[in-house]
C-alpha cells in the first residue's frame, strides 16, 4: 500500500510539538525560571492534542476552516491581556522589561489550541524563531543551542512534509495521480525533505563552530554594545547577590529547596591576589525562615557620620584589624551592570569609571542608581594577616548581633547543642571551630537537598531532621550556634572561586553556580573573620558545589560538542549519500529521454548566464530561447541550432543520439 503524501498525519503535530516545546522550555531555562519551561510545555502539549483531534475527528466538518478567525482573535486577546496572563505564570512570570518573550510565549501555547490545518500547523513556529532569538541574546542558557538544533529539524521537516503535500495537491489538479513521479517531469525541480534536513544540520554546524570564532574576533567591540540581559531567577529566595535593589529591606529565606539547576553562566571575572570570598550583602536578623538585613542609612548625614566616627560599624569592621595589608582587585561585569560589588575584604579605596559608590553600614558596597553602572570597578581593600588565628572576639558589636538580633528564633536545642559542643573550649575562636567542627561532621553537603519545613525553623530541622542542606542552611547553622554561646555573627552571601578556574589574563571566572553563603564573626585584632561550615562537611554524590568542568551542564561540555558536531557531519554524509542514489534512481527510470532533460537544463542554465534572463517551469524550449534570443547577439544561431536538437531528441520519433548531444552541448558552452 503506498503512502498517502496529500495528509496530514499524527507526525506532523508530533513535529509541531518538539518544535514548539524546544522554543517555549528555552524561553523558561533563559529567564532562570525552570517552572515557567515546564508550565509553557504543558500547556502546548495539551493545545497540540487538542488540535490533532479536531483535526482527525472534524476534518470534514466547517469547523477547521475557522482556525484563521481564531488565531486572530486569541492573538489580540492576549496582547490586551498580557499582564494578566502574565501573572499566571509561576513565580509571578517574565519581569516587565521582558514581557514580549511572555507575549511570545502566550500567543504560541493559545495558537496550539486552532492548528487545525496545515496551512496553520507551522504558524504557533514563527513566534519560536523570536523566543530564540531573545534566548540567545540573554545567552542564559547553554542548552539552547542543542534546543535550537532540535527546533531546526523539526521545523524543516515539518516543512518540507508541508511542502510536498502542496505539490501532491498541485499534481493532482494538473492530472498526475501518482505520486511517485513527483520527482519526475515537471515537477523534478522539487526539493525533498533530505534537503530541508541537510540545510538544518549545516546552520547548526556553522553557528557551533562559527561562533567562538566569531565571538572571538568581536571581543574588542563588544564592550561598546550594551545587552540588558535577564538575571537568572531560580526562586524568589534565591536572591543573586549582584542584582540586590537600592532597597535591601527585604528578607531572604532558606533551605526553600533545590539549588542543583544553578547554570555554570559566568558573571564575574576577578582580578585579586588568591581566590577570596567575595562578599556581596550581609544579614542580622534570623527569622527562623531567613534572614532580614540590616537597616541601611536613612539619610546622607547618618552616612557622613559613619564615615567619619570611628564607633561606627563600618569603621569598627576595618579599624578592628591590626597589622593588615592592601591588596588590589579588579570586577569586571559580565552580561550586564550590577547594583552590588563583591568585596574580597575590608574597603580600603574603590574606584570606577563615571561611578557613584554608595557604602551601607555593614562595609558592603553598591553603585547607586543614578549613577551609570560600569563594567569595570577596582581598588584595595584591607586583609589580615593569615598566619595569626584570632582569639578573643570583639565587644564592641556584641549588642548588635547577639542580645538585638534574631536571638529569640534560635531552638533551645540548637542553643543547647551550641554549648555542649564548646563547653571545654577556652577562647572564643576554639568556640567557633568546635562549632564549626560539629556541624562538618554532622550534616552533609547537598544541592539537591529538598526544602525544610515551611512551619518548622530552618537551623533545627537541619541539624536535627534532614542532616543534609547546601550553604545557606550550613552559614545559617554557624550564626546562629555562634550567638548562641555569645560570639557576634552575621550571615554573609557573595561568591567563592575556584582556584583553577582562571583565564588566560589571570582572573578568577565567577560564575552563576559559584553563589555561596558562609557566617563572619568579628574578632579582636582580626576584624570579620570567615567560617564556612560546608568545606570539611561530606558531599552527597551528585550534589556537590560544581566544578569548573566536572559539573557543567553537558551541552557545555566539549566532549559532548565534539560528539555533536560528528554525528552532525554523519548526518551530513548520509543526507548526501541519499541524495546521490535518489539522483542515480531518478536517471534510471527516466531512461534516454531523462539524459536528454538533464542535458537541456545544463544547456538552459548556459543561456541563463549568457542572457541575464531566468527559465520558468512553464516555458518550453522555444518560448525560453526566444525571450533570450535578442540579448544572444552572434551567438543567437548556434544556440536555436542546439535548441532544436534537443526539442527532436524529447519529442521526435527518431531522436539525436545522446553522445552527439553531449557534444555538441560541451563545445557550445567551451566557446560561450
Amino acid at each position: 500500500m503506498s503512502r498517502d503524501f496529500s495528509r496530514v498525519s499524527w507526525v506532523d503535530y508530533l513535529l509541531s510539538f518538539f518544535a514548539g516545546t524546544s522554543a517555549l522550555y528555552s524561553a523558561g531555562m533563559g529567564l532562570g525560571i525552570p517552572e515557567i519551561g515546564y508550565f509553557c510545555v504543558g500547556i502546548f502539549a495539551c493545545g497540540a492534542t487538542f488540535s490533532f483531534l479536531i483535526h482527525s475527528f472534524l476534518k470534514k466538518t466547517i469547523v477547521p476552516k475557522f482556525d484563521g478567525l481564531f488565531f486572530s482573535i486569541a492573538g489580540f486577546a492576549v496582547i490586551f491581556n498580557i499582564f494578566a496572563l502574565n501573572r499566571m505564570l509561576p513565580e509571578g512570570g517574565f519581569p516587565n522589561s521582558l514581557m514580549i518573550a511572555s507575549v511570545l510565549c502566550w500567543l504560541m501555547m493559545v495558537w496550539s489550541f486552532a492548528m487545525w490545518r496545515d496551512s496553520t500547523l507551522m504558524f504557533p513556529c514563527v513566534p519560536a524563531v523570536a523566543i530564540f532569538s531573545l534566548v540567545g541574546s540573554w545567552d542564559n542558557f547553554g542548552g539552547a543551542v542543542f534546543a535550537f538544533f532540535v527546533f531546526l529539524l523539526c521545523f524543516a521537516t515539518l516543512f518540507a512534509r508541508a511542502q510536498q503535500r502542496g505539490m501532491v495537491h498541485r499534481a493532482h489538479v494538473a492530472g498526475e495521480t501518482d505520486p511517485s513521479r513527483l520527482k519526475l517531469g515537471p515537477w523534478k525541480w522539487m526539493a525533498g525533505p533530505e534537503w530541508a534536513l541537510a540545510s538544518a544540520a549545516v546552520v547548526v554546524l556553522v553557528s557551533l563552530l562559527g561562533a567562538p570564532i566569531i565571538q572571538f574576533s568581536v571581543q574588542g567591540v563588544a564592550g561598546f554594545v550594551r545587552i540588558t540581559a535577564p538575571t537568572p531567577q531560580r526562586r524568589p529566595n534565591t536572591q543573586n547577590p549582584l542584582n540586590s535593589s537600592g532597597d535591601i529591606s527585604g528578607e531572604v529565606g532558606v533551605g526553600r529547596g533545590p539549588r542543583g539547576d544553578l547554570s555554570r553562566a559566568v558573571v564575574l571575572r576577578a582580578k585579586m591576589d588568591e581566590p577570596r570570598y567575595l562578599r556581596s550583602r550581609t544579614f542580622v536578623g534570623y527569622t527562623g525562615r531567613g534572614w532580614r538585613p540590616m537597616r541601611d542609612f536613612n539619610t546622607s548625614e547618618e552616612r557622613r557620620d559613619a564615615w567619619f566616627n570611628e564607633e561606627s560599624l563600618f569603621n569598627i569592621g576595618r579599624d578592628s584589624i591590626k597589622d593588615y595589608r592592601t591588596v588590589p582587585f579588579t570586577i569586571e561585569f559580565v552580561g550586564g551592570a550590577s547594583v552590588v560589588v563583591p568585596m574580597p575584604g575590608e574597603l580600603h579605596t574603590i574606584q570606577g569609571r563615571d561611578a557613584n559608590f554608595e557604602i551601607r553600614p555593614d562595609g558592603t558596597v553598591i553603585i547607586t542608581r543614578a549613577a551609570s553602572m560600569p563594567d569595570v570597578v577596582g581598588g584595595w581593600v584591607r586583609v589580615p594577616d593569615p598566619y595569626q588565628p584570632p582569639v578573643n572576639a570583639s565587644d564592641k558589636v556584641r549588642g548588635a548581633y547577639v542580645n538585638e538580633r534574631g536571638t529569640d528564633s534560635i531552638a533551645p536545642r540548637v542553643r543547647q547543642l551550641a554549648l555542649e559542643v564548646t563547653a571545654s573550649a577556652t577562647t572564643d575562636y576554639e568556640k567557633a571551630m568546635a562549632i564549626k567542627a560539629e556541624i562538618e561532621r554532622r550534616c552533609r553537603y547537598n544541592l539537591n537537598a529538598p526544602a525544610v519545613s515551611a512551619r518548622g525553623n530552618a537551623v533545627e530541622e537541619f541539624l536535627f531532621v534532614s542532616k543534609e542542606g547546601y550553604c545557606d542552611l550550613f552559614a545559617s547553622a554557624m550564626v546562629v550556634m555562634a550567638r548562641s554561646v555569645g560570639l557576634p555573627a552575621r550571615y554573609t552571601n557573595g561568591f567563592l572561586p575556584f582556584p583553577d578556574d582562571v583565564d588566560d589574563m589571570g582572573r578568577y571566572i565567577i560564575r552563576e553556580s559559584d553563589y555561596h553563603a558562609w557566617c563572619e564573626i568579628l574578632f579582636e585584632d582580626k576584624g570579620w573573620t570567615i567560617f564556612d561550615a560546608t568545606e570539611g562537611a561530606d558531599a552527597v554524590p551528585g550534589g556537590e558545589r560544581g566544578r569548573p568542568t566536572a559539573s557543567e551542564p553537558i551541552w557545555q561540555r566539549d566532549w559532548f560538542k565534539g560528539v555533536l558536531a560528528f554525528l552532525g557531519l554523519g548526518f551530513l554524509s548520509w543526507s548526501a549519500w541519499l541524495v546521490r542514489n535518489r539522483y542515480v534512481a531518478t536517471r534510471a527510470k527516466l531512461g534516454v529521454r531523462g539524459e536528454v532533460g538533464i542535458l537541456y537544463e545544463k544547456f538552459a542554465r548556459r543561456l541563463e548566464r549568457m542572457a541575464g534572463r531566468p527559465r520558468w517551469p512553464s516555458q518550453t524550449p522555444d518560448e525560453y530561447l526566444e525571450v533570450c534570443a535578442p540579448l544572444l547577439a552572434d551567438k543567437i544561431g548556434e544556440a536555436r541550432e542546439l535548441n532544436r536538437l534537443f526539442v527532436e531528441a524529447m519529442f521526435s520519433p527518431t531522436s539525436t543520439s545522446l553522445p552527439e548531444l553531449k557534444s555538441r552541448l560541451k563545445a557550445f558552452s567551451k566557446r560561450n
